[in-house]
């Protein structure tokens, strides 16, 4: 869904990497915040899954979908850094190579075998999050 406002122009929106939609984010929480943001996202009509997820590595943890996206939510222990639980985020490209000209990404299996369909750029690429990309349907 298009959500720009009228002030928002198309410069806004070209991105060097192609992406042209933020779809997802992964977070690394504790129990207690694991138990609120589960209430939260339900109240708020988000489909609740467990499910096999890269982030890097094959992850089984909770998978909440929303209208324009997903939320990954994985054990505290996978921050990055002590007190910072946005580990991750995901963006849709149109064209993949765009992203792989222009860093050092790392192509990614997904769990279910679908080869090249996304890049994944580290943290030390990329802020101190991982980045993933991956192709629009």
């Amino acid at each position: 869904q298009d959500n720009r406002s009228a002030t928002d122009k198309p410069e806004h929106f070209r991105h060097a990497n192609g992406a042209i939609a933020m779809t997802g984010v992964w977070l690394a929480l504790g129990d207690s915040a694991r138990t609120g943001i589960n209430r939260l996202l339900l109240a708020l009509g988000a489909d609740h899954h467990i499910e096999t997820v890269l982030a890097p590595d094959s992850i089984e943890t909770d998978v909440y979908r929303v209208r324009n996206g997903r939320i990954v939510v994985l054990p505290e222990r996978h921050q990055l850094r002590t007190g910072r639980p946005v580990i991750g985020a995901e963006f849709r490209v149109t064209d993949l190579s765009l992203v792989r000209q222009r860093s050092g990404s790392i192509e990614m299996e997904s769990p279910d075998g679908d080869q090249a369909q996304r890049e994944l750029l580290p943290p030390e690429a990329a802020h101190g999050i991982w980045l993933e990309f991956h192709r629009s349907p």
